[in-house]
């Protein structure tokens, strides 16, 4: 939680961009209006700081598991290899059979 407060907006939806959701949901400037903090956005908007990370936690973790397939160069060559094999077998089981 102190990590995300200490970050800016703008900052936060760079590095996790599920959290432009939420920001979009609470009506917050992610973009030209991203470079302030959460603290200073909450206190001009009258919105609950705490609330406000939780649910910027809850997307980042929602985001997760969409994550490590939406980058493969974060994954490691097995898990590659191994995804790339499971997907030619679904597509092609009889070439590979035969």
């Amino acid at each position: 939680m102190l990590q995300t407060m200490n970050k800016t907006i703008r900052d936060i939806a760079l590095e996790a961009p599920a959290t432009t959701r939420v920001f979009e949901e609470f009506k917050i400037d992610y973009c030209c209006g991203g470079r302030r903090s959460i603290e200073d956005v909450c206190s001009s908007s009258g919105i609950d700081p705490q609330m406000l990370i939780e649910r910027i936690e809850t997307a980042i973790i929602d985001s997760k598991g969409q994550t490590d397939r939406a980058h493969p160069e974060d994954r490691s060559p097995t898990d590659l290899v191994d995804t790339s094999f499971q997907s030619i077998m679904f597509l092609q089981p009889r070439r590979l059979n035969d």
